[in-house]
């Protein structure tokens, strides 16, 4: 158990998720984000951090995410502005990262590249009405101008419990062995690549998968102990964070089979950078 997690929850005012015509509306906490600075030539961004306990007024199913950014004139911002937002439940381990003490248990996750999905008709990401989750965001200013009333906004969609859809459970999918929450460090002037075996908990079959990377990343993929590319996502480059597409199935998976999650960066600064290699997969149980 995660105590400071918990007693933060605890702390927290309780925000409700409660759906109006099948769309939940979420709005996080405003942050002002001050310009980066620069110190001995190395980029620095003063992130902000928040907390929010979170409660779904009713038991259902997530059918659909819409994540975005914006400012407090309204405009939308590039995903550069954040790092994650994350409402997981923090009585259960992460998938893959049991062995680590990782308590926190993702439902639904938005890094900076904003990836949303829209489930097949008839599934949906169960979830426990009344039961107190925990939302996690982190958000950051990689430009050189303030920004004000900064914001993390999405339309989740949402099916009541009758509705009795076919479940389908995420699963966090990290190539650092560590499951550290900060990821690692990539040498100036390198390309490194990383590898890590990693298993699903069940068998079943993946509907959706979504990759978070940060800058300078080139490829990520998941592949079979044989060589086979079951999942494959090269970031598009240019406008800061690395930007991927989504990975749409059907694809069968075993949990009895060991996979390999493999990626690689080229970073051609002068200096060291942040790295991450995560995948966040909603399986069908079968």
């Amino acid at each position: 158990m995660n105590f400071v997690l918990h007693l933060i929850q605890a702390l927290l005012p309780v925000t409700l998720f409660s759906a109006e015509e099948g769309v939940i509306h979420v709005t996080s906490e405003a942050y002002e984000l001050p310009a980066a600075t620069e110190r001995r030539g190395v980029p620095r961004e003063k992130e902000r951090h928040g907390f929010e306990a979170v409660v779904f007024e009713e038991s259902g199913y997530i059918t659909s995410f819409a994540p975005r950014v914006v400012d407090g004139d309204g405009e939308v911002l590039p995903g550069d502005f954040l790092h994650h937002w994350v409402v997981g439940d923090i009585d259960a381990e992460t998938p893959g990262c049991e062995a680590h003490g990782h308590d926190f248990a993702p439902l639904i996750a938005a890094g900076g590249e904003l990836t949303g999905f829209d489930l097949p008709e008839g599934y949906g990401i169960p979830v426990e009405g009344e039961r107190k989750y925990m939302a996690q965001s982190m958000f950051g200013n990689p430009t050189e101008l303030d920004r004000s009333d900064v914001v993390f906004e999405a339309e989740i969609g949402f099916a009541p419990e009758g509705a009795e859809l076919t479940a389908l459970y995420p699963v966090w999918l990290d190539v650092d062995a560590e499951c550290s929450e900060h990821g690692w460090r990539v040498p100036a002037n390198t390309v490194e690549t990383t590898t890590r075996t990693v298993t699903f908990p069940f068998d079943g079959t993946l509907h959706f998968a979504g990759a978070h990377l940060h800058d300078e990343a080139r490829v990520l993929e998941l592949r079979t102990p044989e060589g086979e590319v079951l999942i494959s996502v090269s970031p598009t480059l240019g406008d800061g964070t690395a930007k991927t597409e989504a990975f749409v199935g059907p694809l069968t998976v075993e949990a009895d089979r060991e996979y390999v999650l493999e990626v690689v960066y080229e970073n051609p600064a002068a200096h060291a950078i942040d790295a991450m290699g995560i995948v966040y997969a909603l399986v069908e149980p079968s």
